[in-house]
């Protein structure tokens, strides 16, 4: 924690004046249009996290299990969807917050608490000799445990301790990009982050062997998928023209149908074609998939991503598959809730209190003009 404290402080030291051309101050005249384009990301994210949860269930039917990889990807489907909703918004809320400070402990309460009961969670079923699926870890030393808390266990080449959690070290991974951005003034070119990133993925595939080309090519696009979140957030804000987020998607499609000529890459580009056009689906006519039920899983769907598989590794899937099915339904939604009110809800407030104090301390401290101030302490 003093690592992470030190990155905290030392981007502290950044005022946060990188703001985009054309976008308004959050104040309280805009809680109604936030609103609204919250419960919009919540629809899509419940549907992100509801198909994730679908993909995990169905490994245990061997109908499904025969074909899942090579027709349709469904976890991956969700994956997807999550990661073009967190582009969307984690830029935008980055530029609102008071300091890179207030930014950075405001995403680590929101990021921890849930993940790190999860972590204890996923321990304390490896220590019972609950069964693990595919992709978690098999044991929990103390350096795996270690690694695992610290979101970065993927990226140390550390087993998992269960196999969702590789998406939330990439989450890590664009705030700190989003942070360099900001520094070096070049968050309001999200398209060039996006476009490079997605012409990387030309010259791997190009380059590399098909093997390596698949893994590397993913992982690129993962992130390329994070910064066409941030394009269409500034195109339907109208910071950005039409035809950039045309041109980027465009070129995002390319790649993904590109992935095509790799073996095995069947199910994979089927699944993210249909999380790009959910996705441009949701972009056009949001007002009319705002139902009440998709938007409370929304809310939940931090949890409910972070808890489900728990609940589904402890099922007697072989006895009882039906019966699993519902239980796993049932008891995953009842626990995110839970989490979601008692965990999550009281780590934001927590992560908001604290990043308040720091960045009203820092203000206070700053030898800073009227309007310079008024930047700084937009939103409080």
């Amino acid at each position: 924690m003093m690592r992470l404290g030190s990155v905290v402080h030392f981007f502290s030291r950044f005022p946060m004046q990188f703001a985009l051309p054309n976008v308004e101050p959050v104040g309280r005249t805009h809680n109604t249009l936030a609103a609204k384009r919250l419960i919009w990301l919540d629809g899509l994210r419940s549907v992100a996290v509801f198909s994730v949860l679908c993909a995990h269930m169905l490994q245990y039917w061997s109908v499904y299990d025969a074909y899942r990889g090579d027709i349709f990807q469904m976890g991956l489907f969700g994956v997807v969807v999550f990661f073009f909703t967190s582009g969307y918004i984690i830029p935008i809320s980055a530029l609102r917050h008071q300091s890179f400070s207030h930014f950075w402990w405001a995403r680590i309460w929101r990021l921890y608490p849930a993940y790190w009961l999860s972590v204890g969670w996923a321990v304390l079923w490896l220590w019972l000799g609950v069964t693990s699926m595919p992709g978690s870890a098999s044991h929990a030393s103390a350096s795996v445990v270690v690694w695992n808390f610290s979101v970065l266990a993927a990226f140390a080449q550390q087993p998992l301790l269960i196999g969702v959690y590789w998406t939330l070290g990439l989450e890590l991974v664009f705030y700190v990009l989003v942070s360099l951005a900001l520094v070096l003034r070049l968050l309001q070119y999200p398209a060039l982050f996006a476009g490079g990133l997605l012409a990387t993925c030309v010259l791997l595939q190009i380059l590399l062997p098909a093997e390596q080309a698949v893994i590397f090519t993913q992982w690129t696009l993962f992130v390329a998928c994070l910064w066409c979140g941030s394009v269409a957030q500034q195109v339907q804000s109208g910071v950005a023209p039409r035809r950039t987020g045309w041109a980027i998607g465009l070129l995002w499609l390319g790649v993904v149908l590109l992935q095509l000529a790799l073996p095995g890459t069947t199910g994979m580009v089927a699944a993210e074609l249909a999380a790009g056009a959910l996705s441009l689906a949701a972009l056009l006519w949001r007002p009319r998939i705002l139902l009440g039920v998709w938007c409370w899983l929304g809310q939940i769907s931090y949890s409910l991503y972070l808890f489900h598989l728990l609940i589904v590794e402890a099922l007697p899937w072989a006895q009882y598959p039906l019966c699993s099915t519902f239980l796993a339904i049932l008891l995953s939604l009842g626990v995110a809730a839970v989490g979601e009110r008692l965990v999550e809800r009281p780590g934001i407030a927590f992560g908001r209190w604290i990043a308040t104090r720091s960045s009203s301390f820092r203000t206070r401290s700053l030898n800073v003009s009227g309007d310079q101030r008024s930047a700084v302490t937009t939103e409080r």
